[in-house]
């Protein structure tokens, strides 16, 4: 039943989604949140996957990228209706929060369908001049048993959290495009 419902989730966001070019160079996020890409993304735009900007080089079914701005308290990492109010109390931000609680919040994004989650490693990291943290983790997706291998970057700023995540399969594509994504981490500018 899980499998059919993320089949017609797939279908729903494909359906109401296009996809653009996003050219190398200074990328506003938003007011407050700025990047600079080496290389051109592939942006998915449907209004269903908000907070996140999804990203991807070869697809979003092999590699995303999602870059997260302007959290406020009380805000959600997923979109909102995708989860009771119960379960969506997983997901939600709240400025207090040490690194270690964020990248909870990761976790529970991560697994929510019930693949299973693996920090490998977290180590303070400035982003933009401010305290920020890089995490580093493995993802065993459930719909595939595929290892995935990703990067956070987190930041709060303003009470606000920001955030750039990437992932794909730890065999061939993790590495393709690792450095790319840790160079667009070291750019980021929050204000």
């Amino acid at each position: 039943m899980k499998k059919v419902i993320l089949i017609l989730l797939v279908g729903l966001l494909s359906s109401c989604a296009n996809v653009v070019k996003v050219e190398s160079g200074e990328f506003k996020v938003s007011e407050h949140m700025s990047l600079t890409l080496t290389g051109a993304w592939n942006q998915l735009k449907a209004p269903s996957l908000k907070p996140a900007i999804v990203w991807s080089m070869e697809g979003v079914t092999v590699d995303q990228l999602l870059i997260y701005s302007d959290i406020k308290e009380g805000d959600t990492l997923v979109p909102n209706g995708l989860f009771d109010s119960e379960k969506n109390k997983k997901f939600i931000f709240h400025s207090t929060m040490d690194f270690s609680q964020i990248a909870s919040l990761f976790e529970a994004k991560f697994t929510a369908d019930g693949s299973i989650f693996n920090l490998d490693k977290i180590e303070p990291k400035v982003i933009s001049k401010q305290k920020g943290v890089k995490l580093e983790f493995s993802v065993i997706r459930k719909t595939d048993n595929v290892k995935m291998q990703g990067l956070a970057y987190c930041v709060v700023f303003n009470n606000q959290l920001y955030a750039l995540i990437y992932q794909a399969p730890k065999l061939t594509f993790f590495k393709r495009y690792q450095e790319d994504v840790e160079k667009m981490a070291s750019t980021i500018i929050v204000r």
